[in-house]
């Protein structure tokens, strides 16, 4: 049986400076899938067979990959392939993950030493190691010395983008593999096999077409062997027609998906999908930038009511409660500085984004502590209460794929079972059911990682059903269009944990996930 596991990182949240984004990742996995599994072409590897994963964390990529080398059997061939980031530390190669860290780099990166391990454990006595990255030559330590004689079969081969102090060439721009992909996909398609009369494909014959057919000031694929034979990696059939990489790819997203995402284009925060990884990642501090301050207002505008409805007698003086406000305020600011410094300080925001997450559980011991003990009820308290939750379920969940537009739906949700003098829907009638099925929806989507445009579709329904209460009953559920308002927004900026065309179900491993560590 052939398998493979395909790990593409392009952006990198905590390093937005020293591991910039990156365009060819999201294109590589989907081109190396294509060729792998293309049968017309001679492809070996059946599609529920190769296994693409998007923006991972270190712990998701260990925790897959010793899954994929324990998990198999002695005639298994198995193919491991990474495009992202790669960084050195005593001469050790460290693939980056999306929690990488320089500062902590052996701790937040997926070393070589690490994967060595799960092959050197491995049951299978056929490993393909494909590297795009760089300073990818330092896995197995030193550059790997290249002998004239075959690629071996039975063993390990790895074949990598560059030396172990040289860096790879990204994509020139976005929707396109790199090209040291583009060489590995090409030759798998197109590359003759030494033995013609076989027809077999080995890997041999893939690296040296890409060793031929790359520009020559790009740097040089180099080559590891431990063992002996032919790794077959494709069988061909008669050969028909040439065909380009780009057709053979699955599918891309619109080019045209509107005036505003082309707009952000233009301004260099996205690429021609609806909403690339880069994209959440850039304006991700700016959705809670825009929490922050609407938590400090909403704080403003419900201390003053509080005051005038003391006035009138309806509630009593209470530390507690003055307390209260001056702690969603004293958060707010801190948070709105934090989300500042990340999106727009010079230097590595890591510890932006760490106080920014923080002052996210804060906001939820304050929500909580709203809720049973403060007993304010009033438009303005109701509109506090739903951004801190907003805050926290996306500070919880913050490390899972589209935390902000779950956070939004379920804002959503709770929606439906406020009362109506807090901006809920009120007594039970058919826009109620409606509006629960609709954020229902929503929560489902974000469970089986539908695309950003079902996100926003859906989020957009949720928003008329909110409307249309209003028109019907002239009553505003202000939780449910807020919470929706937020999901749309973050179905349309998106987090940066998938690209927006979809992928295989991350959130199929959400579960697990929940344990990674900050």
């Amino acid at each position: 049986m052939y398998r493979a596991l395909l790990i593409c990182n392009s952006v990198y949240p905590f390093e937005p400076v020293k591991l910039p984004k990156l365009l060819g990742p999201v294109r590589d996995g989907l081109a190396m899938w294509s060729a792998l599994t293309d049968t017309e072409k001679g492809g070996l590897f059946s599609p529920e067979d190769v296994e693409v994963l998007f923006e991972c964390d270190k712990d998701e990529i260990l925790k897959t990959a010793n899954r994929f080398f324990q998990i198999c059997d002695p005639d298994d061939v198995l193919l491991f392939y990474y495009s992202g980031h790669g960084k050195t530390s005593r001469s050790n190669l460290h693939l980056c993950a999306r929690d990488t860290t320089i500062e902590l780099l052996p701790s937040s990166s997926v070393s070589g030493n690490e994967l060595k391990s799960y092959m050197e454990t491995s049951p299978s006595q056929n490993v393909i190691v494909i590297l795009d990255c760089c300073h990818s030559g330092a896995f197995k330590g030193d550059p790997p010395k290249v002998s004239p004689g075959p690629l071996a079969g039975k063993g390990r081969f790895v074949v990598t983008a560059s030396s172990a102090s040289q860096r790879a060439a990204d994509a020139s721009e976005a929707g396109h593999p790199s090209p040291f992909t583009r060489a590995l996909v090409e030759g798998l398609r197109h590359a003759e096999p030494r033995s013609v009369e076989e027809g077999t494909l080995v890997v041999e014959d893939v690296y040296n077409y890409a060793l031929q057919t790359l520009p020559k000031d790009l740097p040089r694929p180099l080559r590891r062997v431990n063992g002996v034979g032919d790794a077959v990696i494709a069988k061909r059939p008669e050969r028909p027609a040439q065909e380009t990489v780009s057709q053979a790819v699955p599918h891309q997203p619109d080019p045209s998906p509107g005036p505003f995402l082309d707009w952000l284009r233009r301004r260099g925060f996205a690429g021609p999908g609806l909403a690339e990884p880069s994209l959440g990642n850039r304006l991700s501090w700016r959705v809670f930038l825009l929490a922050a301050s609407l938590v400090g207002l909403f704080a403003y505008l419900s201390c003053q009511t509080w005051y005038s409805e003391m006035a009138y007698g309806y509630y009593d003086w209470s530390p507690e409660t003055e307390f209260f406000f001056l702690g969603c305020g004293a958060l707010a600011a801190l948070c709105v500085l934090a989300c500042l410094f990340e999106g727009l300080g010079p230097k590595n925001s890591a510890w932006a984004q760490r106080l920014r997450r923080a002052t996210g559980f804060a906001f939820g011991a304050l929500w909580f502590e709203s809720v049973t003990r403060i007993g304010l009820n009033y438009e303005e308290q109701a509109l506090l209460q739903s951004v801190m939750m907003f805050f926290c379920i996306a500070a919880v969940l913050d490390r899972l794929h589209d935390s902000l537009f779950f956070a939004g739906a379920l804002v959503s949700f709770a929606g439906v079972i406020v009362p109506a003098e807090n901006l809920g829907y009120g007594d039970f009638d058919i826009n109620v059911l409606f509006q629960a099925l609709a954020s229902t929806i929503m929560l489902a989507l974000w469970y089986f990682g539908a695309t950003d445009r079902h996100f926003a579709a859906m989020a957009a329904v949720s928003l008329a059903l909110g409307g249309a209460d209003f028109l019907t009953h002239g009553s505003v559920p202000g939780v449910s269009l807020f919470g929706s308002s937020l999901a749309l927004l973050s179905a349309v900026l998106g987090d940066g944990a998938r690209p927006a065309d979809g992928s295989r179900s991350l959130m199929r491993r959400g579960a697990a996930s929940l344990t990674v560590s900050s």
